[in-house]
């Protein structure tokens, strides 16, 4: 009789837990598969070896993060699942390569049908009205929590250097084989804006107009082309690699939130605008030169 009812407790619906944790395990452990296949045995213990792993899939979060020889060159991937009123799991994840240049985020679902439609527009008003001549200048990143729903989503530049194909003025990642005509190192451009005297040369030079910029900084300005080794070799290539920095720049001084906090309505299945942050840091040109980020090329 005791073997009975457990059978019948099995089969009726919600009472097998450990089938369902096994199940959204199985399905977590499957969306991060391609980052963990490629962490070695380099200790010969039997076992992979990784950096982290934080398995917490019976509450639906799973982030596993390592390297391996000779680069240090490694992957990191983050999958949480967020489930809806009918039982459904929706799930949003977040996934690095550091030597490939990869930075995306993703779904079992459309992104678009996940998100607020109004997400972008909170960001940056009137976003979907933008046409950019240049490279995309922004992507979204997410902090998926281990506890709870509400996630983190905060605006970011795109690496200089990954010029991607316009149009967009945000994107859900980059990723350097979609250059559009290839990557290009324009480190130099952080060296400049460190040398310069005056604040308005870099503007100058983003705008093709070498006259105005001063004797010094032209000096500065030679001095950068003839010590880099990022194939500049005129100042007419300067500004073309300055104008996407700086198309950037006038995009970021419409930043109104420095992260939203997007919280989880099960029963639209899709994520809500909770609340909104302070606007981001005020800078200059030159320091938004500055601070970067960068690619560079990576082995």
């Amino acid at each position: 009789m005791k073997s009975f009812i457990y059978i019948m407790l099995l089969a009726f619906p919600g009472t097998n837990l450990l089938s369902q944790t096994n199940t959204l395990s199985e399905q977590l452990w499957d969306r991060v598969s391609e980052c963990y296949s490629m962490f070695e045995d380099m200790d010969e213990d039997g076992e992979a070896d990784y950096n982290q792993i934080i398995d917490d899939s019976r509450n639906g979060y799973l982030m596993i993060d390592g390297d391996w020889p000779t680069c240090g060159c490694g992957c990191r991937h983050i999958a949480g699942a967020y489930k809806d009123s009918e039982g459904n799991y929706t799930f949003l994840e977040k996934e690095t390569w550091n030597c490939s240049w990869v930075h995306k985020i993703k779904s079992n679902r459309d992104l678009h049908k996940v998100f607020p439609d109004d997400m972008n527009d909170a960001f940056i008003p009137y976003s979907n009205t933008y046409y950019i001549e240049h490279s995309t200048p922004f992507y979204l990143d997410v902090e998926i929590p281990q506890h709870g729903t509400d996630t983190r989503v905060t605006l970011k530049v795109i690496p200089f250097g990954i010029n991607l194909e316009g149009g967009k003025l945000i994107s859900y990642g980059y990723f350097e084989d979609d250059c559009a005509e290839g990557c290009q190192s324009v480190n130099c451009l952080e060296r400049l804006a460190q040398k310069v005297e005056d604040d308005n040369s870099l503007v100058y030079l983003a705008e093709g107009d070498l006259g105005k910029i001063s004797g010094k900084d032209m000096e500065h300005i030679r001095d950068i082309i003839a010590s880099n080794n990022d194939g500049i070799t005129s100042p007419n290539q300067l500004t073309e690699a300055l104008q996407n920095i700086r198309s950037a720049y006038q995009f970021y001084q419409k930043v109104q939130h420095e992260y939203l906090i997007l919280g989880w309505d099960r029963h639209a299945a899709r994520f809500y605008i909770k609340e909104k942050g302070a606007a981001p840091e005020v800078l200059t040109f030159r320091e938004f030169i500055i601070r970067g980020p960068y690619w560079n090329i990576m082995c």
